[in-house]
């Protein structure tokens, strides 16, 4: 196992950024909030019921990938209906904005019990608000027999605006791919972490583990010489490559030539 040139990231052409303290901002949702459930189009039937939502959620700059800031949404909660037991959902989940694109992701559960549901925006416009975020999110794809949140939310504090993080974005390269004598395994993680980087067949069972062991923040690269973990040569195939970091995950495809 040989540790790569720190230049190599760069020949990769990944941007790399220096760590930068994020401060989370609070928002709250607006009286246009709501949350409905029914047939949506192209379905012909009304929506079953529709309440009004209130609450409140925090975005966290997360990295900027090149295209997108990323932000973590956290501390969400969300109350449905004006009654003496209203109902509340709780979670936390990821949002993106680049241009007048974005897109929110939030794991939800409600304090009735049960699951935990997602709900996703999509791809979709609207981004040029921000720092307003306005967007509905389904559970089902915006199609029959869904649940939708409509979030129309701003900054509690006019003034409290998410600053975009200068965090390299998390992410795992591979090269060349394929590939014959050895590999190129390059990751980045936005903060200090423990890893577990491991190469595995397409069975699942792991053939070598490449890296394991806490990783400061930035870009880091490991040569895979295409070799198990007893020093054999592995058949030519179909491999993959996954990294555990940070209570996230990535896994890439690398393919190994005779």
């Amino acid at each position: 196992m040989k540790a790569l040139p720190l230049a190599l990231p760069l020949a990769l052409g990944l941007a790399i950024a220096s760590s930068a303290a994020a401060e989370s901002v609070e928002y709250q949702l607006g009286d246009p909030s709501s949350i409905w459930k029914g047939c949506l189009a192209p379905c012909q039937c009304p929506a079953v019921y529709q309440q009004v939502m209130s609450g409140r959620f925090e975005l966290e700059p997360d990295a900027f990938d090149g295209t997108f800031q990323h932000y973590r949404v956290n501390e969400v909660f969300f109350v449905i209906g004006s009654s003496d037991t209203p109902v509340g959902l709780f979670g936390s989940g990821t949002y993106k904005v680049a241009g007048d694109q974005q897109q929110m992701v939030l794991d939800l559960a409600s304090n009735a019990g049960g699951v935990t549901y997602r709900y996703d925006s999509g791809l979709t416009a609207g981004g040029a608000s921000f720092p307003a975020i306005k967007m509905p999110l389904a559970q089902n794809g915006f199609y029959c027999n869904d649940v939708v949140l409509g979030i129309d939310s701003k900054p509690a504090t006019a003034t409290d605006v998410p600053s975009p993080s200068n965090v390299p974005a998390f992410s795992l390269r591979l090269g060349p791919n394929p590939f014959r004598g050895s590999a190129d395994v390059v990751f980045t993680l936005p903060k200090d972490a423990s890893v577990d980087l491991r190469v595995h067949d397409l069975a699942g069972r792991e053939v070598k583990a490449l890296a394991t062991g806490r990783f400061a923040a930035g870009p880091h690269g490991i040569a895979w010489d295409g070799r198990d973990s007893h020093g054999a040569r592995v058949s030519a195939g179909v491999y993959f490559v996954r990294l555990k970091a940070a209570g996230r995950e990535s896994k890439s495809t690398i393919v190994k030539l005779d």
